[in-house]
């Protein structure tokens, strides 16, 4: 049923609208008939859909980062700490699939520090003091991961912690790769890494070959890292002329310095230029003084200088006209581990025990006093199992003792085997491994009265007071080097 008039409304409207509903209804209408004169027309695609393109209003509470790689930063409560946040895959680094070591595609040690760097002067502390490097971080080529970057409050001489993390994104566990401390900017005018460029009795190096030869060590720079264009030695330094591919230098405008040209600022170095033995070189390991005062370059200048602490380097960055841009204070390499490498991906489950130097703490002059030691002798005998149960039975009664002590709460108990546990492929004493278990209990359950010290055979007795300010509950010294043990990703 459907009105051919309508009131208030004019009879030719009423109609026509009459039939247009009976012919939405199936009934034929003439419409030749009913529009003399008229034309058949095409309606606009979807005349009848609506749809609002309005911008909807932000609601994250995130503090934006121009970086390509960090996104979003957000301070923790009423605390002056940070969180920054970001993602990482081979699409949104491209540069990533130039770096590649011992056949695994690896961030490059530069990246973390830009991170660090990038971190820092979003939170008012721009200088890296420290960083080290803990584990290696891989990105599959399908995959993508979290990143992670947190800066702690400022302690009274206004440092922060900072630490670069990673999570898979079907896990929430994530995995530290690099923990440091950052600083404000001092008061030091950045030097300039030569003048007149290149200095004029510096020899140059040959550098066409340079990264054919890096390959053939295993380490396969790609295109968007092999940047050094020219280098020359004088004395003990390397100067280097270093430059972003073309395609790459846009993006450098967002980064303090892209990982690309700052990871090729460092190949000037002499360990990785020069060294004529067919070792390979190493991986950077530990940063310090990390001061970028010019951002978003693409061309640099670089003077690299070893230090007096071994295997470290220093390196004093400029802009192509030789402008003091930037310095590294101390750069240590060590050798990369190809089963560390292959082990670092996301997700992966597997871990073995690795033991790793660690370095001699500070302690008291008077600081022997407070120590006990106590070594486990091997008893005689041929039968192991005989001489393990001995073995057990006099470190339990040791420990016992000690716990009944009122008097020992003061002072630590140094428990000394030989060949207890194996570093490497060492083969262990069978009689003195469940000395380690034992003890290791008892740790657990008494923290900081006990440690554990194993020596080799033959090697004579280390200074422990230096092994008990490191402050390590497990130790085994090999060659005089106090070593610690690490679960490391397989």
């Amino acid at each position: 049923l459907a009105a051919a008039l309508r009131a208030k409304q004019p009879e030719p409207h009423a109609f026509a609208a009459f039939l247009a509903q009976a012919h939405n209804a199936g009934v034929p209408v003439d419409w030749a008939a009913v529009l003399a004169g008229g034309k058949r027309i095409d309606l606009p695609t979807y005349a009848f859909q609506h749809q609002r393109y309005w911008l909807m209003p932000d609601t994250s509470t995130l503090d934006r980062v121009d970086h390509p790689l960090l996104t979003g930063a957000v301070r923790v409560g009423d605390r002056d700490e940070w969180v920054f946040t970001g993602r990482l895959s081979r699409d949104l680094a491209p540069w990533l699939p130039d770096h590649a070591v011992l056949g695994t595609v690896v961030v490059p040690g530069t990246a973390l520090v830009e991170l660090a760097l990038t971190a820092g002067r979003h939170a008012g502390t721009p200088v890296v003091d420290e960083l080290t490097l803990e584990a290696p971080l891989v990105v599959p080529a399908d995959a993508e991961v979290r990143l992670q970057v947190t800066v702690g409050e400022p302690g009274g001489d206004g440092r922060r912690a900072v630490a670069v993390y990673s999570h898979a994104d079907d896990s929430h566990a994530g995995r530290c790769h690099a923990r440091g401390v950052l600083a404000a900017v001092d008061d030091e005018v950045l030097p300039s890494p030569g003048t007149p460029w290149p200095p004029a009795d510096a020899e140059p190096i040959g550098v066409d070959a340079l990264y054919a030869r890096l390959a053939e060590m295993g380490y396969e720079y790609g295109p968007a890292f092999q940047g050094v264009e020219a280098a020359w030695r004088d004395g003990d330094a390397v100067y280097a002329e270093v430059a972003l591919a073309g395609e790459y230098t846009e993006a450098a405008r967002h980064f303090v310095l892209h990982p690309a040209l700052f990871d090729a600022a460092l190949h000037g170095g002499p360990d990785l230029l020069d060294r004529g033995d067919g070792t390979a070189p190493g991986l950077p390991f530990a940063f310090s003084g990390v001061r970028l005062d010019r951002t978003g370059l693409s061309r640099l200048r670089v003077r690299v200088t070893t230090t007096t602490a071994a295997a470290t380097l220093r390196i004093d960055i400029a802009d192509d006209q030789g402008g003091g841009a930037g310095r590294i204070d101390a750069l240590a390499l060590r050798p990369a581990d190809s089963r560390q490498l292959t082990g670092a991906a996301p997700g992966g489950s597997l871990h073995t025990l690795d033991w790793i130097p660690v370095p001699s703490g500070t302690a008291r002059t008077d600081a022997a006093a407070d120590l006990v030691i106590a070594t486990v002798d091997d008893p005689s005998g041929d039968d192991p199992a005989e001489r393990a149960r001995a073995v057990t039975a006099w470190t339990l009664d040791l420990l016992q003792r000690r716990l009944a002590e009122p008097a020992a709460t003061a002072t630590r108990l140094v428990v000394v085997t030989r060949q207890g546990v194996a570093v490497g492929d060492e083969a262990v004493d069978l009689a003195m491994a469940p000395v380690w278990g034992l003890v290791r209990s008892a740790q657990s359950e008494h923290p900081g009265r006990f440690q554990l010290v194993d020596l080799p055979g033959g090697e004579p007795d280390p200074d422990w007071v230096a092994l008990a300010a490191t402050g390590e509950p497990q130790l085994a010294v090999r060659g005089g080097v106090p070593l610690a043990p690490r679960l490391a990703a397989h």
